[in-house]
């Protein structure tokens, strides 16, 4: 990241990560090896 973009999101920090939005939410967030697999439904090749 640019130092630039870098200094303009200081002003704009995020108020939670997904984590903690998705465990507010009452869900899991999928696992890296959960989430390339259903990129493979559908696929026919």
């Amino acid at each position: 990241m640019k130092s630039q973009e870098r200094e303009s999101r200081k002003g704009n920090k995020r108020e939670s990560s997904a984590a903690e939005t998705a465990a507010d939410m009452g869900i899991d967030l999928l696992t890296e090896e959960q989430y390339r697999e259903r990129q493979t439904f559908g696929d026919s090749g």
